[in-house]
């Protein structure tokens, strides 16, 4: 009677392939599931900060989505008149000139925030935004929208129609468009 000791070469063929077709399975849940995670914490962080610019907009009684050099920006500075900004640089959001979400809050994402709005009449005083999360190449990740109408708005229409809006979108950058806004109960 002859007893075997080891494992013929068919048995280890056989258990080399069964364990790679388990490793491959188990490599391809672990990267399928990555990436609605990545996705799921981009969303929340979009969403949080959608929710902090409506937030601080909502109830403006004076709001200009304008060139930062134009001759109608307020005297933001002036601590009396409550004025605040907003504009993005390099990809993360500032608020009166202090960053609010930085890309470690974006999952190492950069935010771009495109508006327009119509102003000019007494029935439209509205801003459209569009939020977008990019990555290091620049292709779109995650992106959603918002649309604002303005309550509170008290504007005197001489002043709306002098361009307080814009009827395309533009982009909030700290080198062209700034969103001001006012809101009189902060005081």
């Amino acid at each position: 009677m002859k007893t075997s000791k080891g494992f013929t070469l068919i048995e280890m063929i056989f258990s080399i392939t069964v364990g790679l077709i388990m490793i491959f399975i188990i490599v391809g849940f672990t990267l399928s599931s990555s990436k609605p995670v990545n996705i799921d914490i981009e969303k929340q962080s979009l969403d949080s900060i959608i929710d902090f610019v409506r937030g601080e907009i909502e109830y403006s009684t004076d709001v200009r989505f304008i060139p930062k050099d134009s001759k109608l920006v307020p005297d933001y500075s002036d601590d009396d008149l409550n004025w605040h900004y907003f504009y993005v640089k390099n990809g993360e959001l500032y608020h009166d000139g202090e960053r609010v979400f930085d890309k470690n809050f974006t999952n190492k994402k950069s935010l771009s925030i495109m508006m327009k709005g119509n102003g000019t009449t007494q029935s439209n005083h509205r801003l459209d935004i569009k939020y977008k999360l990019l990555d290091n190449n620049n292709d779109l990740v995650y992106s959603s929208r918002d649309t604002i109408l303005f309550i509170n708005l008290s504007v005197d229409q001489k002043i709306l129609k002098q361009g307080l809006y814009t009827a395309e979108y533009k982009e909030l950058l700290n080198t062209e468009y700034w969103l001001f806004y006012l809101n009189e109960n902060d005081k």
